[in-house]
This record gives C-alpha cells, structure tokens and sequence, in this order.
C-alpha cells in the first residue's frame, strides 16, 4: 500500500512546479497581450469575411479587445449613414403627431 504522505506530495508536485515558474508564465501572458494589443491598435481591422479577417479576430481576442472596445463613437465609412433627421416642408400641428 502506498504512503498517504508520498500520494499527497506527488500530487501536488504538478503544481508546485507551476508555482514555481509564475513570473514566466505571467511574463509570457503579458507579452501576448501586448503585442497582440499593439497589432490591433496598429493595422486597419480587415473585412470580417476574409482569412486574415478571421485571423484579426482571434488576436483581437488576445489582445483583450472584445465588445465595444473599439468602437470609436465616429460612423465608418463603409456603413450608409442616414441623416439625422428628414426636412420638414410644412410645420406639423401638435393634432397630427402620432403618440403611438
């Protein structure tokens, strides 16, 4: 039969070796991050259908850059921006405006 002690040291020795080894492996993780966050702030983001527009969206993901992190609050110029509001040639009565 086994030693309860030797069992339990062996299986967190697994562990033990990963602890030992964190500042390289958070050093490793950051890098990522920063070099993937530099490539995403640095090119033009492809069209989404693309190969390399796929390949974007997974460093955008390791960059942490997901949801509306990019977003820059300015219309891009491929989408069709409607204006704001249509020119109005006669003044509309408060009787014909539509509550519902």
């Amino acid at each position: 039969m086994a030693d309860p002690v030797t069992t339990t040291v062996e299986s967190v020795s697994w562990w033990i070796q990963i602890w030992d080894v964190r500042d390289a492996v958070l050093g490793a993780a950051l890098a990522v991050v920063a070099a993937s966050a530099a490539v995403v702030g640095g090119t033009k983001t492809p069209t989404p259908g693309s190969w390399l527009g796929r390949i974007y969206k997974i460093i955008e993901w390791l960059s942490l850059t997901f949801g509306k992190a990019k977003d820059t609050g300015f219309k891009e110029k491929y989408e069709k921006s409607e204006p704001v509001s249509k020119p109005v040639s006669e003044p509309v009565k408060p009787t014909e405006i539509d509550h519902g």
